[in-house]
């Protein structure tokens, strides 16, 4: 609930605000990409997903995972998400994301 709230905040403050938003994405959204970033290129090593952008990748699949439950809960559409709708959202994006990018070799 509270990431929910502050990202709420920070969109709804973002306009008035520009570092507001600047700030936040650098010290959260930013951080999760880069670590996934690292994850995937450590994946690529291990030759299980071909050469793509590492970051892009990660962006992806951030936003994949964001895009069931999550933006329901941050629109408050629903007031909350049980542990099976969050895996439910979390292999679906995994399913659409190695569509996407296949598996190498």
């Amino acid at each position: 609930p509270e990431a929910l709230a502050l990202r709420r905040l920070v969109i709804g403050e973002t306009r008035r605000f520009p570092e507001l938003g600047k700030i936040f994405y650098e010290r959260a959204p930013r951080q999760t990409h880069l670590l996934l970033a690292e994850f995937v290129a450590h994946v690529q090593k291990r030759g299980l997903l071909p050469g793509v952008d590492p970051l892009r990748a990660a962006q992806h699949l951030t936003w994949l995972c964001m895009s069931g439950h999550y933006e329901m809960l941050l629109t408050g559409v629903i007031a909350e998400v049980s542990p099976v709708q969050v895996a439910a959202d979390i292999d679906a994006a995994l399913a659409t994301f190695l569509r996407a990018y296949g598996r190498a070799g």
